[in-house]
């Protein structure tokens, strides 16, 4: 059949199976993000509980306590000591009970400093553990009910989901319908392909699919471009590089800038009607973006279904 076309009706057809390309795409990509959203969606995060420290062993302590002050003490005592044997050279005076009485109150006062000492430290362990627990147990609560939020979110997106996966498979049927005319050749039945082709037609840079005398027909063209590293086939790369497909595929840069801005706001819909149900705003549960895309769609395919059958009919 594809011999028997004319130029208008292979342009109209490429037209048409461009078109259905690029919704069979946008209808993969959104749905392909939101189901990334879904993903992510109502996992509890993991909190590390907080461990209480040990507090010091006073009785242990004040066992060292003692013995420190009692060290202290006999110092105090021999340092008295010697001071006022000093001062005895000079004064005639010596008093052997206030260095005794020195050094007792060096002893009592290391083991009360270092006592107090541990209090203060069992206090702010507790206080500590006491903070980490509270904001252990805040950040718990919070989690769990973000979780909760997440989860009615999720529900929401897949059906969603599930809404633009049957658009995708219905538009997916339809291209193939389109494709089993075997117009093109099944090596040329993807996006940058018909893209390229479309543009060559439509810029009359060939008439036909095949070469035809002096025509080269599109394919070679194609086959060309590609060995000569003038084709990008890869949509991912051909979003991130849209200045450099511009010069060599047109076509396509304008219908990838096209489809992600339906995939964006697709998805941003989506996400904007979930909010808008949340705050009570909306109670239809009705994506107006969504199903004005898909009535869109519908009536597109109606229509490029109802051209292949009269082309058909009159080939």
């Amino acid at each position: 059949m594809a011999n028997k076309l004319k130029y208008n009706d292979l342009l109209k057809y490429m037209e048409v199976v461009f078109d259905m390309e690029k919704n069979v795409y946008v209808e993969l990509k959104a749905w392909q993000e939101l189901q990334g959203q879904i993903n992510s969606l109502g996992i509890a995060k993991t909190y590390r509980e907080p461990m209480k420290e040990a507090n010091p062993n006073i009785f242990l302590n004040s066992l060292v306590y003692i013995f420190m002050g009692a060290f202290l003490g006999v110092a105090a005592f021999f340092v008295s000591t010697v001071v006022f044997v000093v001062v005895d050279i000079f004064f005639y005076v010596i008093d052997l009970r206030i260095t005794i009485f020195i050094g007792v109150i060096a002893w009592i006062l290391a083991i009360i400093i270092n006592i107090v000492r541990d209090i203060k430290a069992i206090n702010d362990i507790k206080n500590n553990y006491n903070n980490e627990l509270s904001t252990y147990n805040q950040n718990i609560s919070d989690d769990q009910a973000r979780v909760q939020r997440e989860l009615v979110q999720k529900q929401y997106l897949q059906s969603q989901c599930d809404t633009l996966a049957a658009m995708w498979r219905t538009s997916k049927e339809k291209l193939d319908k389109m494709y089993s005319y075997d117009i093109l050749e099944e090596k040329y039945r993807n996006i940058v392909a018909v893209a390229s082709i479309y543009e060559y037609l439509k810029y009359e840079m060939t008439r036909s699919l095949q070469r035809d005398g002096n025509d080269e027909g599109a394919y070679n063209i194609y086959e060309r471009n590609i060995r000569l590293d003038k084709i990008i086939t890869n949509t991912d790369i051909i979003i991130q590089k849209l200045d450099v497909v511009i010069e060599n595929q047109r076509e396509l840069a304008q219908a990838m800038k096209n489809a992600q801005n339906s995939i964006n706001n697709l998805v941003s819909s989506t996400n904007n009607m979930f909010a808008t149900m949340q705050s009570g705003m909306n109670k239809l549960n009705a994506n107006v973006e969504l199903n004005n895309y898909q009535h869109q769609q519908t009536n597109n395919e109606l229509r490029y279904m109802n051209f292949m059958n009269t082309l058909h009919f009159y080939n």
